[in-house]
C-alpha cells in the first residue's frame, strides 16, 4: 500500500563522528557492588520544544568508533523479549535498511508499529530523513526482524494484531527505496497464537521464517515465496503453513540461510525431561532449503542436576553438575564456507542453591557469551561478563548478552556484537546502562579478542531521566563490507524496560553505526581455557590441555594467562596460578556466585613478567562454587573454582 512519506521532521542532527582507534576494556572494571549513593550529577539541558514536532532530546554519541548516524526514534525502549534476530542489512550497492518497533506515544500499551529507513552512501544520509517509514497497517505491531536481498527488495517480519491476537507476518516492497510496503501474513494454524518471526533469506531469494507459539512456546518453521509483477514490482508473499519444529519453553529462536548452499539452521533454547528447568541449545539443519529437516541436535547437552547424589548427601556443588547454562538468546550464523555458528549468552545456574533448596537459581550478573562451530564441534568464550553485581538489570537482561555474528568474506574473520552491562554508569532509578562492544576471531571462532567498546557513550551515575544513554538491541549486518562492520542499536535514555515499569518513558534514538574494522583489534585474545562443561566436553584441548599447572612449558611467557586452581575441587586451600608476559599492576579477587567479593588476594600489585603462584586459603569459607578473577589495566580473565568441605 502506497503511503505519503511521514511529514513528522524530528529536529536532531545525524550523529556522525570518527574517532582512533580505542582502549579495550576500559569501562568495565572489576567492582564491588554498585553503590548508589549520591553522586554528582551531569545537567543537560534540552532544547527548545516544537509544537506538534516529534524530537529526541539533544543528546550525542560521546566518542563512537566511526559515523554513526540517526535513522529513526521510539518511545518503545525494548525491542525484543530475548534473541534480536537481524534487524540490519545492506544490499549490493552498499545501502543498509535498518528495522524497529516504534512507540509513537510514551504508553507501552499505546501505538506501536513497525518502521524502516534507508541509510544511502551517495547522500550520507538516510532517504526517509531521521523519521523513517510505517511498514505494517494494522492496529499494533512489533518485534521485527528483517532479510534485505542484493538488489535491494527488503523483507521485514514481524508480528501484528488486526482484530484480538497477534500473528506472525512479513512485507514485501512494492519497489525498492519507495515508501510502499505490502504485509502478508502466514496462514494461521488453527487458533494459536504464533509470533515473534525471525527471518532469512537464502541464495535463490526464498524466505524462512522460524516463530513461536506464544502459549506453549512451541517453535515453528514457515517458508515463502516472494511474488512479483512483470514489472518486477513485489505484489505478495506465498507462505507455507506452519511447521513444528520442536516443543520449547523459552521464546526467542533464531534462524539463518547459508548464502553459498540450500542450508538453512534454526536454533533454540529449550528443556527436556529430566533437565530440572536447565536450559539447552538446540540445532536442526534442512540441507534442501527447508523441505525437509534433521533431527534436533543437542548442542551443549549439559549433565542434568544429579538428584541421586543429593539425596544420599552428597555435595552440592558437585550434585549441581553444570552451572553455566543458556539463557536470554541464541544466534545462528553461516560462514562463507558454509560452516554453521553458534552464539548465546550462558549464566551462572543452580538447581540447589547452597541451603539444599531448589528450584533453579539463575544470576543475571555471573554471564558470558560462548560460541561454537560444526567444523570443530568445541565451546570457545567469545566474551565475559563474570563480575560483582551491579545493580538491578531490567527485564530479560544479563551483564553480557545479545550475541550477533558477522563475517568479512575477503579475510574470513568473524566479529562478535553484543551488549554489556557498565558497573559505572546508571540511572537514578539503579538501573546499570550498557555499551555496544564488538570482538574478532581470526581462527574462525576459536579465539576471540579482548573486547573493544565502540559506542562509548556516558550516561553517568545516578542520572535522571532523560540524561542516561544505554545501548540496547544491538545487531550487526551480517557482512563486512568496504572494511565496514554495520551496526544499529537503540540509545534508552532511562535503563529500564518500561512495559514493565521499570524506568520512564523517553524518545530514544535508532542509531546506524559504521564501525571500520582496523580499529577493532585481534589481540590480546580473551583467556580461551574457561571449560563450559563440568566433563570438559568440547574443551579446546589443542590451545589449553597442555597447560596445566604441573607441566608449564619452560621459557618466558608469550601471554597474559590465568590458570584452573589447583587442585580443584579444593578443601580447604588451593593454588593459582597466572603468566604476565610482561610488567603491570595486578588485582587478584574471589567473589561468590551472587557477586559478593569474598577474598582479596592481590590489590593493586606491580608484578614482573613471568609465571606467578598464590595460595588461596578458603577454611573461613563455606563449600561452594567461587570465581577468581585477575584483571590489570588492559587485560581480565576469570575463572570458577569448587570448594568442597
Amino acid at each position: 500500500m502506497l503511503r505519503t512519506l511521514l511529514t513528522l521532521l524530528i529536529l536532531a542532527v545525524c550523529f556522525s563522528v570518527l574517532s582512533a582507534a580505542p582502549s579495550p576494556l576500559q569501562k568495565v572494571p572489576v567492582t564491588k557492588p554498585l553503590s548508589l549513593g549520591p553522586a554528582t550529577q551531569v545537567v543537560r539541558t534540552d532544547a527548545p520544544s516544537l509544537d506538534g514536532v516529534r524530537k529526541p532530546p539533544p543528546r550525542r554519541l560521546d566518542d563512537p568508533i566511526g559515523g554513526a548516524f540517526l535513522g529513526g526514534t521510539t518511545y518503545y525502549d525494548y525491542q525484543h523479549n530475548s534473541t534480536c534476530g537481524k534487524m540490519i542489512g545492506q544490499d549490493a550497492s552498499g545501502r543498509i535498511a535498518i528495522n524497529w518497533m516504534n512507540g509513537l506515544t510514551e504508553d507501552p500499551l499505546g501505538s506501536r508499529y513497525v518502521y524502516y529507513n534507508v541509510w544511502d552512501p551517495e547522500s550520507w544520509s538516510f532517504i526517509y530523513d531521521t523519521v523513517g517509514i510505517r511498514v505494517d497497517a494494522s492496529t499494533r505491531a512489533g518485534f521485527v526482524t528483517a532479510a534485505v536481498k542484493d538488489d535491494g527488495f527488503c523483507f521485514p517480519a514481524f508480528h501484528q494484531i488486526l482484530t484480538e491476537d497477534g500473528h506472525s507476518a512479513a512485507a514485501i516492497d512494492y519497489i525498492v527505496y519507495i515508501d510502499a510496503f505490502t504485509t502478508v501474513e502466514i496462514p494461521y494454524l488453527g487458533e494459536m497464537e504464533i509470533i515473534f518471526p525471525h527471518i532469512a533469506i537464502d541464495t535463490s531469494g526464498h524466505l524462512h521464517t522460524v516463530n513461536t507459539d506464544y502459549g506453549s512456546y512451541r517453535v515453528y518453521y514457515a517458508d515463502g515465496e516472494p511474488i512479483f509483477d512483470a514489472s518486477g514490482f513485489g505484489i505478495d508473499i506465498e507462505w507455507s503453513e506452519f511447521q513444528l519444529v520442536d516443543t520449547s519453553n523459552f521464546m526467542g529462536p533464531d534462524i539463518a540461510a547459508s548464502r553459498h548452499s540450500q542450508r538453512v539452521a534454526i536454533a533454540y533454547l529449550a528443556t527436556k525431561a529430566g533437565d530440572l528447568g536447565g536450559l539447552n541449545v538446540y540445532l536442526q539443519v534442512s540441507e534442501d532449503a527447508g523441505e525437509n529437516w534433521d533431527d534436533p541436535i543437542n548442542v551443549t547437552n549439559f549433565a542434568p542436576p544429579d538428584t541421586d547424589c543429593f539425596n544420599h548427601g552428597g555435595e552440592i556443588p558437585v550434585c549441581n553438575q553444570d552451572t553455566l547454562r543458556p539463557w536470554v538468546d541464541v544466534h545462528v550464523f553461516f560462514d562463507e564456507h558454509d560452516y554453521i555458528h553458534l552464539a548465546w549468552t550462558t549464566s551462572a545456574w543452580f538447581y540447589w542453591n547452597n541451603e539444599g533448596t531448589p528450584g533453579g537459581w539463575t544470576y543475571e550478573f555471573a554471564s558470558q557469551i560462548y560460541h561454537w562451530c560444526e567444523d570443530r564441534h568445541e565451546f570457545n568464550i567469545v566474551a565475559d561478563g563474570f563480575y560483582g553485581n551491579n545493580g538491578q538489570h531490567e527485564a530479560n537482561a544479563y551483564n553480557c548478552q545479545r550475541p550477533n555474528l558477522a563475517v568479512d568474506p575477503l579475510t574470513d574473520y568473524l566479529y562478535c556484537s553484543f551488549q554489556l552491562y557498565d558497573t559505572i554508569q546508571y540511572s537514578s532509578a539503579g538501573y546499570p546502562a550498557a555499551d555496544a562492544w564488538v570482538t574478532v576471531s581470526t581462527d574462525n571462532g576459536r579465539t576471540w579478542a579482548v573486547a573493544t567498546n565502540v559506542s562509548r557513550t556516558d550516561g553517568g551515575a545516578a542520572t535522571p531521566p532523560p540524561g542516561s544513554m544505554s545501548e540496547t538491541e544491538i545487531t550487526v549486518a551480517s557482512r563486512v563490507t568496504e572494511g565496514l562492520l554495520h551496526m544499529q542499536y537503540v540509545i534508552d535514555h532511562d535503563p529500564g524496560a518500561n512495559w514493565n515499569g521499570e524506568g520512564s518513558p523517553t524518545l530514544n534514538p535508532v542509531i546506524y553505526q559504521r564501525i571500520p574494522i582496523d580499529s577493532i583489534p585481534i589481540s590480546p585474545v580473551i583467556d580461551p581455557c574457561q571449560a563450559l562443561r563440568v566433563d570438559s566436553t568440547g574443551y579446546p584441548w589443542d590451545l589449553c590441555g597442555g597447560s596445566s599447572v604441573d607441566d608449564i612449558a619452560a621459557g618466558p611467557p608469550s601471554e597474559f594467562l590465568l590458570y584452573q586452581n589447583y587442585p580443584n575441587p579444593f578443601n580447604p586451600a588451593t593454588m593459582i596460578q597466572f603468566d604476565l608476559n610482561r610488567p603491570m599492576t595486578a588485582t587478584l579477587k574471589v567473589y561468590n556466585v551472587v557477586g559478593q567479593e569474598v577474598a582479596t588476594l592481590l590489590n593493586e600489585e606491580a608484578l614482573s613478567a613471568g609465571v606467578h603462584k598464590v595460595n588461596f586459603d578458603a577454611s573461613a569459607l563455606p563449600s561452594g562454587v567461587y570465581i577468581y578473577r585477575l584483571t590489570s589495566a588492559t587485560h581480565a580473565a576469570a575463572r570458577k573454582m569448587i570448594l568442597l568441605k
